[in-house]
């Protein structure tokens, strides 16, 4: 068996870029609709993004990226590919 840590990185461990996006966001206490305004695209877009129906482009990851003020590097660890 497994113990679980008590680090908050690691009882939350994300699988997808849909997924780390979804909890940056509720981190900051923003809605699917303020996250839109600010990288310039639809709540709807966000929403696919967030469950995987929809891939982002790299266009709009990098503004993500920007409202959350983090590099690429920082945003990929923990995601499993």
């Amino acid at each position: 068996m497994t113990e679980k840590s008590s680090h908050p990185e690691s009882v939350q461990m994300l699988t997808t870029v849909g997924q780390k996006i979804r909890q940056l966001r509720k981190a900051r206490g923003m809605t699917q609709g303020q996250l839109a305004q600010e990288i310039g695209r639809s709540t709807s877009c966000v929403s696919q993004i967030e469950t995987e129906w929809r891939n982002t482009s790299l266009g709009t990851l990098r503004r993500i990226l920007k409202v959350f003020s983090l590099k690429s590097g920082d945003f990929f660890c923990g995601i499993d590919w």
